[in-house]
């Protein structure tokens, strides 16, 4: 056992002198796409969304129907961001109004006269619309920002599957880590 264990040491020792640095091959249709943030590189190229929603319409459907659904996703999350925040920002003085009504002394703290009964109702039914519509906008933004950005990043991913099928696995070793010998299998997803 304890040669066993000696030649498995003595082998992973030797490891990192044969190890290469392996540059990965390029399929020879397309070149791979990466994504930095919400840049993407295609032949060190820096491209925005727009520019790669363009290119993935010329270069591959199937990548270029997910980032646009994602895209649309995307922006239709933003828009209920926006607008729910908006009418949540516009309902809270309609609510904090009524409060005038229920408490006289506060109103006449802050100088603004007591509304009557009517407009009392009426400003706390149109606040709580307003506030609850803005509520629901920013939930409802939440889900379709996270789908519709995953979606988006996910393109790159699957452009690389599609476009660049024939790209080999390769493996890449290292010495250089701080933990020490690696090996690494890398897949073109």
């Amino acid at each position: 056992m304890k040669k066993i264990i000696l030649l498995t040491l003595l082998f992973m020792s030797l490891l990192p002198l044969e190890a290469q640095f392996v540059q990965p091959v390029e399929s020879p249709l397309m070149p791979r796409t990466t994504r930095v943030g919400n840049r993407y590189y295609v032949n060190n190229e820096v491209m925005r969304m727009r520019a790669y929603e363009g290119y993935l319409k010329n270069t591959c459907p199937e990548a270029y129907g997910l980032f646009h659904n994602g895209r649309t996703l995307m922006i239709a999350g933003w828009t209920c961001f926006g607008v729910g925040g908006g009418l949540l920002v516009t309902g809270i003085p309609f609510l904090l109004s009524t409060l005038v009504y229920a408490v006289p002394s506060i109103g006449t703290y802050i100088g603004m006269p007591s509304p009557s009964q009517v407009q009392s109702i009426v400003h706390c039914r149109v606040g709580c619309f307003l506030a609850l519509g803005g509520a629901a906008g920013l939930i409802a933004s939440l889900p379709l920002l996270k789908i519709g950005y995953n979606r988006m990043h996910g393109a790159a991913k699957v452009y690389n599957a599609k476009a660049c099928e024939n790209a080999p696995t390769y493996w890449t070793l290292s010495a250089a880590s701080p933990a020490g010998v690696g090996a690494t299998l890398n897949f073109y997803f």
